[in-house]
């Protein structure tokens, strides 16, 4: 969801309360942070009260949990259905994970990866969405993996080790440039990374 949906969330009275306060607070805790976040600003911009709030979850931190969980869900579906597309083509199924980490890039307007930035803000290793958010971050690479080691792609692991770095840098060059982001090139600069990594022609 991209971040700015959260002036969306706070006019949509046509949604259920619940899906109100899970895209409000998604977006909250996105573009300010977990810390800076409240209940009573999540429960305004949901259009609830905050005793609904505490009905539907125990703390805070159980609500960034599910908000972390939503939305690795919803990545994991995405991934899903990049795998099953391309099953035939495992270059082209990188090149659409590339895309997908790209384009979501773009949505999120520069406030940069959900899932990396709750992972930096929690500091707690016991907190369930830092862990959630980690599990995410695997589960990316395995599938970068997959995809390598199916092209039959020279050093797989690191290769899905520079993609995943290529990424996780691109979201933090939208905090670091004022213009023209580097993120708009990772696209090209993770076609590099990939012909780096093609076997050498009397290996093949």
């Amino acid at each position: 969801m991209p971040a700015h949906d959260v002036e969306q969330a706070e006019i949509s009275s046509k949604k259920p309360a619940f899906e109100r306060l899970i895209s409000a607070a998604t977006a909250l805790f996105w573009t300010k942070g977990v810390r800076a976040v409240g209940v009573d600003e999540i429960a305004t911009a949901a259009g609830i009260s905050k005793p609904t709030l505490y009905r539907k979850f125990a703390s805070k931190d159980d609500l960034v949990a599910y908000c972390a969980d939503r939305m690795a869900q919803e990545e994991q579906r995405r991934l899903a259905e990049i795998a099953a597309r391309h099953a035939d083509s495992p270059l082209e199924h990188i090149r659409a994970i590339i895309t997908l980490a790209s384009d979501a890039l773009a949505d999120a307007q520069g406030f940069g990866w959900f899932a990396s930035n709750l992972a930096v803000e929690l500091r707690e290793e016991n907190h369930n969405a830092k862990a959630i958010c980690l599990r995410q971050k695997a589960h990316l690479r395995q599938e970068l993996l997959n995809a390598a080691t199916a092209a039959s792609l020279t050093a797989p692991g690191l290769l899905a080790d520079g993609l995943l770095l290529l990424l996780e840098g691109g979201s933090s060059s939208w905090h670091t440039f004022e213009c023209g982001s580097p993120t708009s090139r990772i696209s090209a600069v993770a076609d590099r990374l990939i012909t780096a990594h093609y076997p050498a022609p009397d290996a093949v």
